[in-house]
């Protein structure tokens, strides 16, 4: 059998990508054990990153973060394409590696059946979106759950105060009242104005109910950016709505070339699960994680072989002839 150590922990283990551990992590002490022998690690990308330069003679398996991106080209139902990207926004209290942080839309609009809707009224469905889905406490409270660190709470704060700075703020953040828990720590989705000159905001994984609608100049251009972001900063879930079958190849080659899965046109489904537990989760070929959790590799790579072999008749016993 195999040897190893489970996974990591929790997925933000530093508690903010790039951060530091405040007491180190916990299982260093495993990890460093000449027993071990395999590692999964899904985590933060900067310890995932150190797991990965730092553990010669042991397989080491990670899935950690990246920005995960929406493609917004063109949809026949724009309240059930904004209900399905608010879902992902208020799930878990945008806690999953594979919450969506990124939502690209061309700055002339999207085409809705045949019509064009404006970016600023595509963006105002999807805070909209945000709204139905937190309408109820008590469902709101099942699907968002609440914050497992105050640094999370303190992310949101921070960007919260550059959107008011400059005037961006599409949605605001506040507590929603827990029925059962009324003590938890709580937050209902942060949601940006941005366009490309703000990358420094959104190419990097935010961490917690913080999200970004970026105006680029065109769907090409929205898809240019949300793959460039794939290749510097990593993806686990990518999503594209387009009604138009071109651009959808276009989509799924650039993402592909990426190194990332994409899901098109989920809607009606959480698609925070477009690409875990039934499908591949994590490629390996992006900085999200370097390994393939559900392919034959991830399960095959783990054995190794040995033999023994004998001269003459003299064998240890218990050895067959």
């Amino acid at each position: 059998m195999p040897r190893g150590i489970g996974r990591g922990g929790l997925r933000s283990e530093s508690g903010q990508s790039g951060g530091r551990y405040p007491d180190g992590p916990a299982t260093l002490e495993l990890i460093e054990h000449p027993d071990t022998a395999i590692i999964d690690f899904t985590g933060s990308p900067h310890f995932g990153a150190w797991l990965e330069q730092n553990c010669p003679g042991k397989l080491v398996y990670t899935e950690t973060a990246g920005c995960n991106s929406v493609v917004l080209e063109s949809t026949d139902d724009l309240e059930a394409t904004a209900r399905a990207i608010a879902h992902s926004l208020c799930q878990a209290s945008a806690q999953m590696c594979t919450s969506v942080q990124n939502i690209h839309v061309p700055t002339a609009g999207v085409a809705v059946a045949g019509t064009l809707v404006s970016q600023a009224q595509v963006a105002a469905a999807i805070c909209d979106g945000v709204d139905f889905w937190l309408r109820d406490p008590r469902g709101a409270a099942t699907l968002c759950g609440t914050l497992f660190d105050s640094r999370v709470q303190a992310s949101v704060d921070r960007y919260r105060q550059l959107a008011q700075t400059d005037g961006r703020l599409l949605r605001d953040s506040a507590a929603y009242h827990n029925p059962d828990y009324p003590l938890a720590r709580t937050a209902t989705p942060l949601i940006i104005a941005a366009t490309e000159a703000d990358r420094d905001w959104y190419r990097k994984e935010v961490f917690g109910p913080v999200s970004f609608i970026i105006a680029n100049e065109s769907a090409a251009a929205c898809l240019r950016d949300a793959t460039d972001n794939v290749r510097a900063c990593g993806a686990i879930a990518s999503h594209v709505y387009s009604t138009d079958p071109d651009f959808l190849a276009r989509a799924v080659e650039a993402y592909h070339d990426a190194g990332a899965s994409v899901a098109c046109n989920l809607m009606g489904v959480p698609i925070n699960f477009a690409a875990a537990y039934s499908d591949y989760h994590v490629t390996g070929l992006n900085p999200a994680g370097n390994a393939c959790l559900t392919d034959l590799a991830f399960v095959s790579n783990r054995f190794r072989i040995v033999q023994s072999k004998f001269m003459g008749s003299v064998r240890p016993s218990g050895v067959g002839r």
